[in-house]
């Protein structure tokens, strides 16, 4: 119910800034949200467009305009080796944030804090919590984005701002998921190492970050976490090894840390 130029701003800044790897950025939304951009505004320019829908055929969508029936059919659709895709964004509306939450499909949540709203603000749809547990805030962290510049200076980063004609205050945070550790259980059958792979896998399967892949059946990953084996009494992991070209592996890699 507010309609703050500065976080207009911010949101266009961050969601067109490439990685330093390259590639066009994308962002995903439902079909309420797409009705809800201006005509003149949509497709989103300088980002690949990507909307879901369960009936794309009874639209005429513009060019450049990607339709997927859920998130991970989206997620498969970037995915594709022909698309050079940098940071992917979920921009709404609140059933495509939730699932997105729930299903684990985003690890970092861009967030704007509003405040000194009118006490007669009204509001049908609300952002999901991020429990304490779960997500870890902090102040958002940028030195190019101009966001709202009170006095002719950009804003501290961090800052609490202040819309002039609203009164409306507001600041920019970044929610980073939290890796949880992985507890290896004493074995009851004298087998360690299986054991704390298989323990591995439980984690990965129960907490893993759920993205698409070029198959479209989609992969859980898990950053951050390792195995460790003892070798100690003459034993040995059994290791497998397969030869694989070396571009495959560069392309594999630079695709997992998009």
């Amino acid at each position: 119910p507010w309609r703050l130029p500065g976080d207009l701003r911010h949101f266009q800044a961050v969601t067109t800034q490439p990685p330093e790897t390259g590639g066009t950025n994308a962002v995903i939304m439902g079909r309420k949200t797409w009705d809800s951009i201006p005509d003149r505004f949509r497709p989103l320019p300088g980002r690949i467009n990507v909307v879901l829908t369960r009936h794309p055929e009874r639209t005429l969508w513009p060019d450049g305009v990607l339709t997927a029936t859920s998130l991970a059919d989206a997620a498969a659709l970037l995915a594709q080796p022909t698309r050079a895709v940098g940071h992917v964004f979920v921009i709404g509306g609140g059933q495509v944030y939730e699932q997105a939450l729930r299903e684990k499909f985003v690890n970092r949540v861009v967030y704007t804090e509003v405040a000194n709203l009118p006490a007669d603000s009204k509001f049908d749809a609300f952002f999901p919590p991020l429990p304490d547990a779960e997500w870890q805030a902090q102040p958002w962290q940028t030195s190019t984005t101009a966001t709202n510049k009170e006095n002719g200076n950009a804003p501290e980063t961090g800052a609490w701002h202040t819309d002039g004609p609203s009164g409306i205050t507001y600041r920019f945070l970044e929610y980073t998921r939290k890796v949880a550790s992985v507890t290896v259980q004493p074995p009851t059958d004298g087998n360690a190492e299986e054991r704390q792979y298989l323990d591995l896998c439980r984690h990965i399967l129960d907490h893993g970050v759920r993205r698409g892949d070029r198959t479209g059946t989609g992969t859980l990953s898990q950053f951050g976490t390792q195995m460790r084996f003892s070798l100690r009494d003459g034993t040995l992991p059994l290791l497998t090894t397969k030869r694989v070209f070396w571009r495959g592996v560069a392309e594999e890699l630079l695709w997992f840390v998009a």
